[in-house]
């Protein structure tokens, strides 16, 4: 099973702030799971973060050449 983290963990892996990740949530850009309940707070799959992390990279490459 993939280990889930907290907002404040995920944003400190990502290098923002909770602020900024709040706002991707809404965008869409990256998945949260609230459980149990919708109205819990959100968690974020390590795994998730990893995947977007290279991908964010991969894309600040193109963006040089």
């Amino acid at each position: 099973m993939n280990a889930m983290i907290t907002l404040t963990e995920a944003a400190e892996m990502l290098g923002v702030k909770p602020g900024t990740l709040r706002k991707w949530v809404q965008k869409q850009d990256i998945a949260c799971y609230r459980y149990p309940r919708p109205t819990s707070r959100p968690h974020f799959r390590r795994a998730d973060i990893d995947v977007y992390l290279k991908n964010r990279r991969v894309e600040a490459r193109r963006a040089v050449i």
